[in-house]
């Protein structure tokens, strides 16, 4: 409550102490109706202010007469306890009142700026005006649970008067919301709550409600249109289904098409959280586990009650099943509150492996520079030498081995070593294999010189003998080829041996 002093404040803030109180009180006496509100109020705030630090400002005069419970809030700032009473009284009353009391406390340590369940509302619905949740009236609706100023602050421009006939009309769907909203906002909070440094509850208040409205608004919220998708098509078609699934990761501001991206190691980052959400051929992703959990993946049929559950909302079973495949891609795009950073899995995906990749590079830069310069610096180490000749012999007077002139996995083999091992021991490591290994390299960047050579004489002598190449069958081709290729590696080879 610290970073939003100014709202606990004054007149204001004797409102909101008095509110959070009374939400706290609340809940504890829906679970013991026996003990009386009064009592567990005057615990609650007790419990919850005691110890609370508390910078005075100037008196105003005639305020004296004010609630003392709540005085402390009317001039200066407010800051709440650092801790809460221990658990382990005699009245199970006031254990549960300090567990909903402890939960809201690590809630406003997170995040300080929204600890009513008002302000939460007033969060979803904002959200709900700018994704049009409660379809066409959203806005009306929205205007009338929260008045033309409030929701005009929060929005940033002027909304339209609600006609009295538009009032009448929605009168009935507005008077129970935050009691419809209370249980499903509590559940996120207490997760919330478990997790630990400074997050953004607002923002994920704020897509939770973009991402399942109806979840918090059951009676206001519209489902997702599917209506526009060609259902038959998705279910049935993987191309089609592919396609539509990279428009919603678009829509919730992923990047589906990757190679829009320019750095290398985003694009690592962007195309596993993809495959996260369409699956390869060996690992479903989030859209085939979905699909498995309503169609049967072996049979292709629906599971058995699925029709019942899309006729339960008013839906054809498969508008209902894509609807779901919808909000199981849309919860990638959905912060988790126990993450300390508070970012959604498909860009904490991403960024992850974003950045292991670099780290990867980095280490592999890093290392691939110590073994150069090992190597460049074993040209007379205790009488020997790692240097070589152009005929691949040792030679002091030759030059140091290179990247180039061994195998990929023979080269970060020896990185590997040496880092692990350190220069001793990569002497005689190295050492003892790095002639073979050279060799072995230039015999096959030879061989394959070689067998494009004689790819090119075998079609010169078939053209010479009126025999066209290419009504050569590929797999007689490819016979042909190998054996030019052995006659010029037998004859190089005596060649090599000649004195």
């Amino acid at each position: 409550m610290e970073r939003s002093s100014k709202e606990w404040d004054g007149e204001n803030g004797i409102k909101r102490a008095k509110l959070l109180v009374a939400q706290i009180t609340e809940r504890v006496s829906a679970d013991h109706p026996d003990i009386s509100r009064s009592t567990i109020e005057s615990y609650v705030v007790e419990s919850l202010f005691k110890g609370a630090v508390w910078n005075p400002g100037k008196e105003i005069e005639g305020e004296a007469e004010k609630d003392e419970l709540f005085n402390r809030l009317m001039y200066g700032t407010f800051t709440p306890p650092d801790e809460l009473p221990f658990m382990g009284g005699a009245n199970k009353w006031q254990n549960d009142a300090i567990t909903v009391m402890g939960t809201k406390h690590h809630e406003v340590q997170r995040d300080p700026t929204m600890p009513l369940m008002e302000d939460k509302l007033t969060q979803a619905l904002i959200s709900a005006v700018h994704n049009q949740s409660f379809g066409p009236d959203t806005t009306a609706i929205v205007t009338m649970i929260l008045g033309k100023p409030k929701i005009e602050k929060a929005l940033g421009y002027t909304v339209i008067d609600v006609d009295p006939d538009t009032e009448i009309r929605l009168s009935g769907q507005v008077t129970l919301v935050l009691e419809q909203f209370q249980d499903a906002m509590v559940d996120l909070t207490n997760a919330f709550a478990e997790g630990t440094g400074g997050a953004n509850l607002g923002k994920i208040v704020w897509q939770a409600v973009k991402n399942d409205a109806e979840k918090y608004f059951t009676s206001l919220a519209v489902l997702e249109d599917v209506s526009k998708i060609d259902v038959n098509a998705f279910i049935n078609d993987s191309t089609s289904r592919r396609k539509q699934v990279n428009k919603w990761i678009r829509d919730n501001g992923g990047i589906p098409n990757t190679a829009e991206i320019q750095d290398p190691d985003d694009t690592k980052g962007y195309n596993q959280a993809n495959r996260n959400i369409h699956g390869t051929t060996s690992q479903p992703g989030i859209v085939d586990e979905t699909l498995a959990l309503y169609i049967d993946p072996t049979t292709g049929q629906v599971r058995p009650d699925v029709h019942n559950l899309a006729a339960s909302v008013g839906e054809l079973t498969y508008e209902f099943i894509v609807r779901k495949v919808k909000e199981a891609v849309d919860g990638q795009f959905t912060a988790n509150p126990e993450t300390p950073n508070v970012i959604a899995p498909y860009f904490a995906t991403a960024e992850a492996i974003a950045e292991e990749s670099r780290w990867r590079k980095q280490t592999e830069d890093n290392a691939g520079l110590s073994l150069t310069n090992f190597l460049r610096n074993q040209r007379n180490e205790q009488g020997t030498t790692l240097w070589i000749d152009e005929n691949g012999d040792f030679n002091v007077n030759g030059r140091p081995v290179e990247k180039g002139d061994v195998s990929p996995s023979t080269w970060y083999n020896w990185m590997d070593y040496l880092k692990k091992n350190g220069r001793d021991e990569a002497v005689s490591y190295i050492g003892a294999q790095i002639l073979d290994a050279v060799a072995a390299k230039k015999k096959a960047e030879e061989k394959e010189f070689v067998r494009a050579d004689a790819e090119t004489l075998a079609k010169d002598f078939m053209e010479r003998n009126g025999i066209n190449w290419t009504d050569i069958d590929l797999g007689t081709q490819q016979d042909i080829i190998t054996a030019v290729r052995d006659s010029i590696v037998g004859m190089m080879d005596l060649t090599s041996r000649a004195p």
